[in-house]
């Protein structure tokens, strides 16, 4: 997959995240709300494709960053991005959704949403280094 796909993909996916958080924020939403129908369909297509596609922001600011970098930084940080969303994506898919409620003790669960956001953190921050590491490994080469 080359850099353009990635970028274009990647933003597609964003764009449809951002689409679906707005959409349910809005004005719209709520003149849906009195359909309980409609209700339902928007708050469980939200809550079913916001987990998937939340490891697609990262993805997107990283591609675009390095998008005009030398092959050199593309390269490791493509190697980590090409099994860390599929992972990612395998691992919101296999985790179940929180359960809440519970009689005693603390509330602690688990959910799609929880494995989403910490595998989006984890691959910003993983990619991050990268990306500075490589880059500051590749400028002192050239000194």
């Amino acid at each position: 997959m080359n850099k353009n796909a990635i970028n274009l993909s990647s933003l597609l996916f964003s764009i449809l995240l951002i689409a679906i958080i707005l959409f349910a924020n809005s004005g719209y939403f709520h003149t849906c709300y009195l359909s309980v129908w409609c209700q339902r369909w928007i708050i469980d297509t939200a809550s079913i494709l916001t987990p998937f596609l939340l490891p697609f922001l990262p993805l997107f600011l990283f591609s675009v960053i390095t998008f005009r970098a030398r092959e050199s930084i593309y390269r490791p940080w493509y190697r980590l991005t090409i099994w860390w969303i599929p992972i990612s994506l395998l691992l919101i898919l296999i985790t179940p959704p929180a359960e809440v409620g519970g009689s005693f003790g603390p509330q602690l669960s688990l959910g799609k949403g929880d494995v989403a956001f910490v595998t989006s953190a984890l691959y910003a921050i993983i990619s991050f280094c990268i990306v500075v590491w490589t880059w500051v490994v590749s400028h002192d080469k050239k000194q």
